[in-house]
């Protein structure tokens, strides 16, 4: 039956086609036999809205015979045609003004509440706002799928939270880590010499050595612990004037204070404040 009514059809074409005409009904005919076979092989390639238009010029070109086909066709791919219902909103959820493109292409150039028919597959519904806000959604619709909602949000995007800057370390703190650095080295080598010494005074004239060679040990052990102390301060100030977890800050802000403490044969160095 389906291939005896295609004959017919053919065969009904190519009459129509052969019969003479004037000029617009023969350019009307051109248009009636390539719009029913495009119409077709559109369908058949699943490009549904492509040969709906194909089968709508049909339907206005061709004999009435050939006409009922493409009518038939036509309501046949509309089904086959899944839907949507575009809206638009704002970050609140309410409707703003918005056109829509369709993978790159203009679709409607005003929403509405009508839905409207698209070829099945995945898209790419683009929506855009007149104040710039765009939004894109993308979706996979199935054949015959019916008004399917679809809603783009335009909304500001989120702030982005500067990063955190770490200021440039202060010369100071350069500075004061080498005098750091050169207090613990001499107060260690003036230790080792009064260690050396007192071992000498031990070996050679304990207990009866001279008070000015006993006296001269107690000074380098104090030269020791004071050169020690400076070193340790130094370079706790110099981490303090760095601190990267107070970027930009005053280092004398902080509260944090850092002193020697000396004393006969002994000496530290003392914090205090809040730390951050």
């Amino acid at each position: 039956m389906y291939w005896a009514r295609r004959g017919f059809a053919a065969a009904t074409l190519l009459l129509a086609l052969t019969i003479p005409g004037t000029g617009a009904r023969a350019a009307d005919k051109v248009r009636c036999a390539a719009a029913y076979e495009q119409g077709q092989q559109l369908r058949r390639q699943d490009k549904l809205s492509a040969s709906r238009s194909q089968l709508q010029v049909c339907e206005q070109t061709c004999p009435k015979a050939l006409a009922a086909d493409c009518t038939r066709w036509r309501g046949e791919v509309e089904a086959l045609l899944p839907s949507v219902r575009l809206r638009a909103t704002d970050g609140q959820g309410h409707p703003v003004e918005a056109r829509v493109l369709l993978d790159g292409e203009l679709l409607l150039e005003h929403l509405g509440d009508a839905p409207v028919t698209v070829d099945s597959g995945d898209h790419v519904f683009r929506f855009e706002a007149p104040s710039g806000l765009t939004a894109e959604v993308r979706v996979s619709l199935h054949g015959g799928e019916p008004a399917r909602e679809i809603e783009g949000v335009l909304a500001p995007a989120a702030p982005v939270a500067p990063a955190p800057s770490l200021r440039p370390v202060p010369l100071a703190s350069y500075v004061l880590g080498g005098v750091g650095i050169v207090g613990l080295g001499v107060g260690g080598a003036v230790s080792l010499a009064g260690h050396f010494n007192q071992s000498h005074l031990q070996s050679t004239c304990a207990p009866g050595c001279k008070p000015s060679d006993v006296d001269a040990i107690g000074t380098l052990y104090d030269v020791a612990w004071v050169s020690a102390g400076v070193g340790v301060a130094s370079l706790a100030v110099a981490l303090i004037l760095w601190r990267p977890w107070q970027s930009g800050s005053d280092a004398s802000a902080s509260g944090v204070f850092v002193a020697p403490t000396l004393a006969p044969n002994m000496g530290g160095v003392t914090f205090g404040g809040p730390l951050p």
